[in-house]
């Protein structure tokens, strides 16, 4: 309804800025800078008094599910986003505890039922002695059951040592990994080191040698040099001589390799003979120290290149071995941070197996101290029968059927919490958050809570954020939204008042909606104080998901089939003012009006003016042209007000 309204509102505003522009037009455009004059017509329709926020969706309605007992996670039946029907499976918890309730229940019953029969039947010798069997058998069961927890509390014991050891052997061979790693590294490190002092060491060899050894090469040529300078020298002065001693006629040639002697041309002295035998000598030993500086030469020449050689191979066998020490350097680290690796899994998985093993083990001494409550309970139902079967009583047969409704309503609530390990929907809703993985326990706190989501905000609110319990499901079918308004329009706020809502994710859809929630404490804001007003919405599509954000507009007043004129031809702030209308011969005449609910675009008059009265507002303008329509220049509020003040005249 509030939308055709506004439709129509938007319809008659359209109306009255074209009549303005078909005025504006007939009277052309502005001569001179003077007042502007315009006019609005008094209307019959709708005055509407809004206040807006802006906030956002949430669920009205959202459970936090959770088994009522505590155990292993069997199944999860459904997914995040799922829709689920009431009573339809979520999911299921294994409990031994609560299976052998009923199987321990059952039995009650049975015994009981068994009795009660015994009873009405008349005892015979036979049924005496197995009455007397029933008996032993029954305290044969207690003192089983009282075994089956003293065995129950000592493998806990056990199990729990165990685990202990299991632990601290984990935690120990993680010490160790850490340790070893600390070791690996030092060790390491150290052979590194020594690897790069070998690099340098065979580096200074390699420079120490090779200064030698080019000595020695140096040595031998200028060995070599002055072994071939003396031969020279020797060859120069033998040839003196032995021109000396065997005068002109005599020639003698030396080579290093050759010596030739010419006989003298005129008779051949002893003196000559003498030098001649002491030049060969001298050439010979001349070629020879000759030929042994040029073998040392060669020697220390092939000393030097073996030398370099061998100095090369040193180094490049010391950068080898840095090399390997760097490559043993990351192998080391990989192992070791693989070993700690497995170490923490080791110490995790430890602690697991300890959690999980102290879970069963509770599990089983509650199972067998359940037990031995039964069991001392069937030997007290036992022994009570016995007694009186011999001379039942109606007092003996009426305690018989009491104790078998008792154990019956036992059974009952052993079946019910036996069910409760099975999680149902209570209502129809969509799946929001499934908080367990399966083989993990689910420590159950309550069956269920529900929430309202009415979050505090101040002109924003926020959705509401996911429970807590196993799973969280949601009643998308009732959404609101939560939002904040001034402490001005809060006051005006009422429960039951009607509103529009729009979001921005949903484009051209309007939705309507009440006013279901004020609060009553307030909320500051950047020093501005805010009251959170809840709106639900209603019938609201499948495309609206909570959290989407919302403009709220709340209709806190409401007058229909008024009497309305535009507020812009109003200015006055109280509740009367004298108006100037057009009278009948076209002259302004004043009026004294009375204003009622003033509203968003139109106020309500309530005495004063008729339909289709014609109210002169005049405007300080920049031009000197009057109209008897709205200006374009006028500041005219479009929308409801415009289209109340043509609703009567249409």
């Amino acid at each position: 309804m509030f939308a055709s309204r506004r439709l129509f509102n938007l319809l008659l505003a359209v109306a009255v800025l074209g009549l303005g522009v078909a005025a504006y037009a007939a009277v052309g455009p502005p001569a001179s800078a003077k007042a502007i004059t315009s006019t609005a017509t008094v209307g019959k329709g709708i005055v509407l008094t809004s206040v807006t926020a802006t906030g956002n969706a949430s669920a009205a309605t959202q459970l936090n599910l959770d088994f009522e007992t505590a155990g292993l996670i069997t199944a999860i039946d459904v997914t995040p986003g799922q829709q689920v029907q009431a009573g339809q499976v979520l999911g299921t918890i294994a409990n031994a505890t609560e299976t052998d309730g009923v199987a321990s229940a059952q039995e009650s019953v049975s015994a009981a039922e068994a009795k009660l029969s015994a009873d009405e039947a008349v005892e015979t010798p036979a049924e005496r002695a197995a009455d007397q069997a029933a008996s032993q058998l029954a305290q044969l069961s207690v003192n089983n059951a009282v075994q089956n927890v003293t065995d129950a509390q000592a493998t806990a014991g056990m199990d729990a040592t165990t685990e202990q050891q299991a632990i601290t052997s984990a935690q120990q061979s993680l010490t160790n990994a850490q340790a070893q790693q600390a070791l690996d590294v030092t060790s390491e490190q150290l052979t590194l080191t020594e690897a790069q002092q070998a690099v340098t060491n065979a580096q200074t060899q390699a420079s120490e040698d090779a200064t030698t050894q080019a000595a020695n090469v140096t040595t031998a040529q200028q060995n070599l040099s002055n072994a071939q300078a003396q031969e020279s020298e020797d060859a120069s002065n033998d040839s003196a001589e032995e021109t000396a001693a065997c005068g002109g006629g005599t020639t003698t040639t030396t080579a290093p390799t050759t010596s030739t002697t010419m006989a003298p041309t005129s008779g051949t002295s002893e003196s000559c003979t003498q030098a001649q035998a002491t030049a060969s000598q001298t050439s010979l030993k001349d070629q020879e120290a000759v030929q042994s500086a040029e073998n040392q030469l060669t020697a220390a020449e092939n000393t030097q290149q073996a030398t370099a050689i061998k100095d090369s191979q040193a180094l490049q066998s010391a950068e080898n071995g840095v090399t390997a020490a760097q490559n043993n350097i990351a192998a080391e680290v990989l192992k070791d941070q693989e070993s700690i690796q497995s170490a923490q899994t080791a110490v995790t998985n430890a602690k697991t197996s300890q959690t999980s093993e102290q879970m069963k083990d509770a599990q089983s001494i509650a199972s067998a101290q359940a037990s031995v409550a039964n069991a001392q309970v069937s030997e007290l139902q036992t022994a009570a029968s016995n007694e009186t079967k011999e001379t039942p009583t109606p007092g003996q047969l009426q305690s018989d059927q009491a104790a078998v409704d008792n154990a019956e309503s036992q059974l009952v609530t052993a079946q019910q919490n036996l069910s409760n390990t099975t999680l149902t929907a209570p209502v129809a809703g969509t799946v929001s958050t499934v908080n367990g993985v399966v083989g993990e326990p689910d420590n159950a706190s309550s069956s269920a809570s529900g929430t309202s989501s009415s979050s505090s905000s101040s002109s924003t609110a926020s959705a509401g954020s996911a429970g807590s319990g196993f799973i969280t499901l949601t009643d998308l079918a009732t959404l609101q939204v939560v939002a904040g308004f001034s402490e001005t329009d809060a006051a005006n706020v009422k429960l039951g008042q009607p509103a529009t809502v729009t979001f921005n994710a949903l484009p051209n859809s309007d939705l309507q909606g009440t006013v279901s929630q004020i609060s009553v404490n307030s909320t500051v804001v950047s020093n501005v104080v805010t009251y959170n007003v809840t709106v639900s919405i209603l019938n609201p599509p499948s495309s609206l998901r909570p959290g989407m954000t919302a403009n709220v507009a709340i209709t806190t007043a409401e007058r229909d089939n008024v009497l309305t004129l535009p507020s812009t031809a109003i200015t006055a702030t109280g509740n009367s003012t004298t108006l100037m209308i057009e009278g009948p011969n076209g002259k302004p005449e004043a009026r004294t009006v009375t204003i009622g609910l003033r509203g968003d675009t139109l106020d309500e008059i309530t005495s004063g003016l008729n339909v289709g009265d014609k109210v002169i507002i005049t405007r300080a303008g920049t031009s000197g042209a009057s109209t008897t329509g709205s200006p374009a220049g006028a500041t005219l509020r479009l929308g409801g007000g415009l289209g109340g003040g043509l609703g009567g005249g249409l």
